[in-house]
């Protein structure tokens, strides 16, 4: 069985990575993907479940950014869009909270309570698509990992391949 080929961004990585050679396999690892990510610039709709103002702009704006990320798939919008309404709704049951009176312990247990639930739910979908700090921080940290795999790569090089390297980047 053969080896299996190596990555296109190991190789730009590695100064590896040569038009003539490698060009085409790009494209078609490219290709590969195409019809499962949302297309970029596509405009996502806001769905009809999701009812106010607030929730739909937000709708917008993170579908907007995922998009232009490319990380948004045709599958994610159902569970985006549950992710909304679990948004909209924990926004609703805050605003109740707050008019609920504290004598009144049974409706106001019975909101904290609704309030906790509905929390949960977002922080555990909220890291899917990036919304919250720790997926932000998540981020960093492979922007770090991908620096230090660099910089072990440089290391581990023979002054040889270093010198073929700058000249074939030279040459591109």
């Amino acid at each position: 069985m053969a080896r299996p080929r190596k990555p296109t961004a190991v190789k730009k990585l590695e100064g590896t990575w040569r038009k003539d050679r490698d060009g085409k396999a790009s494209d078609l690892a490219l290709t590969h993907v195409q019809g499962v990510l949302v297309p970029e610039g596509l405009k996502l709709e806001c769905p009809a479940t999701v009812k106010t103002d607030f929730c739909r702009t937000y709708w917008d704006h993170l579908t907007e950014s995922l998009v232009a990320m490319h990380v948004l798939g045709w599958a994610d919008l159902p569970e985006l869009e549950g992710m909304i309404l679990t948004l909209e709704k924990l926004r609703e049951a805050r605003k109740r909270l707050a008019d609920c009176s504290i004598d009144d312990k049974d409706e106001y247990s019975r909101l904290l309570d609704l309030v906790r639930k509905l929390e949960a739910m977002w922080h555990e979908m909220a890291p899917r698509y990036f919304v919250s700090p720790v997926a932000r921080q998540k981020m960093v940290l492979d922007g770090l990992n991908i620096e230090k795999t660099a910089q072990e790569v440089e290391k581990n090089a023979s002054p040889v391949d270093v010198v073929l390297n700058m000249r074939r980047s030279s040459a591109d």
